[in-house]
């Protein structure tokens, strides 16, 4: 479990073996679940976490790790059994109902009928926590969104007299979903200089309102205790805005540096920039902070994530090589880096190997057909391409529009080398060619 929990399967990966072969424990068999779920192979963790539960049928921790799979599972009747299971817990007292009530309220298939269900379960308790009452309001907005303003303010009249920790969720509650007024009226402006993090969800608020001079009326307050690296961003942003484009870059920049080696901090500059439109300043605090160990890969796939976006196809391969050299046992970061390698049509033949083995090792992995599709286009064999698609015996058909719009792509090109030209012209429609690289831009083109 320490291997695992610091990314080293390879070297787990015997030992999980040996314990395996001497009639394992329920333990045991979650540890393998978990291994084979972070390594890629799913079914292989379902069926870990079966024999969890077969093997101790009243143990609710085996019976939470099964739901927590199959919940993520593409098969409806899979996440059908999640909820049934979580239902069960839900309805019985013990250590996890909460946890089984509150896993019910996120999940998106629930109907209205068990959608208040789960509302009358949670206010039940007659003292029930913050998080709780949240999930319970988000319900009642979705179930009754006519109401909403009604909603808000209840929730609100329930939680503003709480201390500071419930009293920063709620403002972070509201700030997500739009109630920047709300936020502002929560609390005073001395109260937010009594709990920095109040103070930047009242920040959050006004700056989701533009209202920057304000902003800025706040930033240079005498009384300001607020971290520097996070100051420094609120500046930069608000310069920004004002389109003080130097003034701007010198405060990002100063946020960076003040920032140092602290993950925490280097997070929120990235995030923040981020959410600023300021990719560039983001990619380099992510930057510095795969310089650290133990956040290198998180930061690495944001900016794999980041150049995507930007469509710098280099700058995304070169984080996809990293992530593969420091999870060398993860056929995820395999897997992008092979797709990105095919994509740019380097060392093809190499890398048509890589994605026609993973895709015959984790056959139910739609992401890993899709690039042995590829493998294949550029191998010049359209038909074994093509058949890519089919997915295993039972496999459910693929719903194209809720899959990725690279996927798509690569899908239509397949079907415009099999000639079927009209297909693919109903698959382009639905593609944004935003959400597309320059090279995967190229795959479909002809139809352009």
């Amino acid at each position: 479990e320490a291997l695992m929990a610091n990314g080293r399967f390879r070297i787990a990966e015997p030992i999980l073996t040996a314990l395996l072969k001497n009639d394992p424990d329920t333990r045991t068999l979650l540890t393998a679940a978990s291994y084979a779920r972070s390594t890629g192979d799913f079914a292989k963790a379902v069926e870990f976490a079966r024999a969890a539960v077969q093997r101790a049928p009243g143990d609710d921790s085996a019976r939470v790790a099964l739901a927590n799979l199959l919940a993520a599972s593409k098969d409806a009747k899979e996440r059908a059994e999640a909820r049934q299971i979580l239902w069960e817990l839900a309805a019985k007292e013990g250590t996890y109902r909460e946890q089984a009530l509150q896993a019910l309220a996120v999940a998106p298939e629930l109907s209205g009928e068990e959608s208040a269900r789960v509302v009358q379960l949670l206010e039940a308790n007659p003292s029930p926590g913050i998080k709780d009452s949240l999930l319970a309001s988000d319900l009642r907005l979705q179930l009754h969104p006519e109401d909403a303003g009604k909603i808000f303010d209840q929730t609100v009249a329930r939680w503003n007299s709480s201390k500071a920790p419930d009293l920063n969720q709620l403002a972070l509650w509201l700030n997500l979903r739009g109630q920047y007024e709300r936020v502002l009226s929560l609390f005073s402006e001395d109260r937010a200089f009594a709990d920095n993090q109040l103070l930047i969800s009242r920040l959050d608020a006004l700056a989701s309102l533009q209202r920057w001079n304000e902003v800025e009326t706040l930033l240079n307050h005498p009384d300001l205790t607020i971290d520097p690296s996070v100051l420094e961003s609120f500046r930069a942003r608000a310069a920004q805005e004002k389109n003080a484009t130097m003034d701007a870059e010198m405060h990002w920049n100063h946020a960076i540096s003040l920032a140092a080696n602290d993950a925490g901090k280097l997070r929120f500059v990235a995030r923040f920039a981020e959410a600023s439109h300021a990719e560039a300043v983001a990619l380099k605090a992510y930057e510095q902070l795969a310089k650290i160990p133990q956040f290198a890969v998180p930061a690495y796939r944001a900016t794999q994530r980041l150049s995507a976006k930007a469509g710098d196809t280099a700058v995304q391969r070169s984080a996809a090589e990293k992530i593969a050299g420091l999870a060398p046992d993860d056929p995820n970061a395999m897997n992008q880096l092979v797709y990105l390698k095919l994509l740019a049509g380097a060392e093809v033949a190499e890398n048509f190997e890589k994605a026609k083995s993973l895709a015959e090792k984790f056959p139910d992995r739609l992401a890993f057909r899709v690039t042995a599709a590829l493998g294949y286009l550029r191998q010049h064999d359209p038909g074994m391409a093509l058949a890519q698609f089919k997915g295993p015996p039972g496999a459910p058909p693929v719903d194209w529009q809720r899959t990725p719009p690279a996927w798509r792509a690569v899908y239509a090109a397949t079907l415009l080398a099999n000639e079927q030209a009209a297909a693919a012209a109903e698959i382009i429609k639905t593609i944004p060619r935003s959400g597309l690289t320059p090279d995967e831009r190229k795959l479909i083109e002809p139809l352009r």
